[in-house]
């Protein structure tokens, strides 16, 4: 993996990430969700941020992700 941060990558480099079993989706949304916490008492950049619910759904992904379903 390279040096550049998560949040710099673009979607491209975060796909190849997940596809080869670099990173998961739950490990990329954990890491976006600790920037946004992170941040945005300073930016206040986002005026609802539904963390639980990114978790949930990118543990879901995953879980598609193991059983070769891949949404693209």
């Amino acid at each position: 993996m390279s040096a550049v941060p998560i949040p710099y990558k673009s979607i491209i480099e975060i796909s190849g990430l997940i596809r080869r079993g670099e990173m998961t989706s739950a490990g990329i949304t954990e890491a976006m969700l600790s920037r946004i916490a992170k941040l945005d008492g300073k930016f206040h950049s986002y005026a609802l941020v539904l963390g639980e619910r990114a978790m949930a759904q990118a543990k879901r992904c995953d879980e598609e992700i193991a059983k070769g379903i891949w949404r693209g």
